[in-house]
């Protein structure tokens, strides 16, 4: 399994999802829920690549807001009009809910 996550300020979050869909409210959830579409979208296009490159299918999960629960080095800074946030990409569940 991989995990894919997106640690942002709320204002960052907010201009990244805002960056994806233009009719977001400055609201935490709405906020949420556009950069998990667009996590959505992503992560289903890999996966569809897998299944047919490799002929591997995995199951995609809901997206989840939480809190980094632990540390990790493999944590990439990414700096673009919106602001700075970081993007996870590893096996490990890194957060709670």
């Amino acid at each position: 399994p991989i995990v894919v996550g997106v640690l942002a300020e709320k204002n960052v979050l907010h201009k990244l999802a805002n960056s994806y869909d233009k009719f977001v409210s400055e609201n935490l959830e709405e906020d949420f829920d556009a950069v998990a579409e667009m996590l959505n979208v992503i992560t289903g296009n890999f996966t569809v690549r897998v299944a047919s490159r490799l002929g591997l299918e995995e199951e995609l999960y809901p997206p989840r807001f939480g809190l980094l629960e632990k540390n990790v080095d493999s944590i990439l800074s990414v700096a673009c009009d919106v602001g700075e946030f970081y993007l996870y990409i590893g096996d490990e569940e890194i957060f709670s809910n």
